[in-house]
């Protein structure tokens, strides 16, 4: 199955806050549009603390419309995450063990299907450990869109950051993090990163000038780690601002981390202290870039110094990797001399 790491096409959104479906498109005015069958889709649910959840269900809905098809996605007491979906004639499931303990936290469900091709996928992300899980899901029943609109308008289960539905495979793993236009440094000055390739080149923060190899984009749910943050390039001692996903992670002033240089965390950690704040809830859907260097790095992005797209994750699942939005690349970037918080 081919992941569509560039847009997948959401179409239903729950957060504790609101719920929000339309067929034709979040955020689109268009007429419904669509018949009653989603045959290829992604599921998405994120977890803020997994491990409460261990032995509860993360979602079991079922609806009527047109034909009876129901989906349960559940937390096993000792950790595993499965799922099991289907109608009075088609039934399919599948399991991920060894992910999720007591202490985990952060974690990303995805349910990706297309029953055309007969094939599935069950993917897990655990955050915190850089972990990526898969397995199969064979002959997997088209999804109805009576089911994903009443799981869009259904509150997600306590402790979930949202809930996302798509009309398409969205990739899985590492997310891009930079809002478009975002300057980055370059050896002939400040470049958008919406406007560099592969090939081209960027200064790092230690004055290394390292070559691009891939670049990319994602239309992603602005919530849970995709959450945007306003981030001041003041603290860091340049002048600017940038957008970036919640979970980018940013090399701290030593101020801000007991002293310690060659902090990472992510943006988000850093809300309430001036250095990062939540934009706006809207729109629904953002557009975020990475770049992908020879190995982990740190560049400057609007000014802040922020840390490459790490695709480590991935080099323990090659089907994790094939359905990530660096699908394209065959080597993992090594680690580069960052400190995790």
């Amino acid at each position: 199955m081919q992941a569509h790491p560039i847009s997948a096409g959401w179409i239903g959104l729950a957060d504790p806050l609101a719920s929000r479906f339309n067929r034709s498109g979040l955020g689109r005015t268009a007429p419904v549009a669509g018949g009653p069958l989603l045959e290829r889709g992604t599921l998405r649910v994120e977890l803020a603390q997994a491990g409460a959840l261990m032995g509860a269900e993360v979602v079991a809905l079922a609806a009527k419309r047109p034909w009876p098809f129901a989906l349960t996605l559940r937390i096993g007491a000792e950790g595993a995450v499965s799922i099991g979906l289907g109608t009075a004639q088609a039934h399919a499931a599948a399991q991920v063990a060894g992910v999720i303990g007591a202490e985990t936290g952060r974690v990303t469900v995805t349910y990706l299907w297309d029953a055309p091709a007969r094939c599935g996928w069950l993917c897990v992300e655990d955050h915190g450990r850089g972990v990526v899980r898969t397995a199969a899901v064979a002959n997997p029943p088209p999804v109805t869109a009576a089911w994903a609109e009443k799981a869009a308008y259904q509150a997600p289960v306590a402790g979930a950051a949202y809930l996302a539905i798509a009309d398409r495979p969205s990739a899985i793993g590492p997310r891009p993090t930079l809002a478009p236009h975002t300057m980055i440094e370059t050896p002939t000055g400040e470049r958008p990163v919406n406007a560099l390739s592969s090939g081209d080149l960027i200064v790092t923060v230690s004055g290394r000038v390292s070559e691009i190899r891939a670049t990319g984009w994602a239309d992603l749910p602005a919530r849970g780690i995709c959450r945007a943050m306003g981030v001041p390039a003041r603290p860091f001692g340049r002048d600017g601002h940038a957008l970036l996903a919640a979970g980018q992670r940013i090399a701290v002033p030593p101020i801000l981390a007991g002293g310690r240089t060659g902090v990472v965390v992510p943006a988000e950690t850093l809300v309430g202290s001036g250095v990062a704040e939540p934009a706006a809830q809207r729109p629904l859907i953002r557009r975020y870039h990475h770049l992908l260097l020879d190995r982990v790095e740190t560049f400057r992005a609007g000014g802040i110094p922020v840390e490459s797209i790490d695709a480590r994750a991935l080099d323990a699942d090659p089907v994790a990797r094939r359905l990530s939005i660096l699908g394209a690349s065959r080597s993992v970037p090594r680690k580069g001399g960052q400190q995790a918080a």
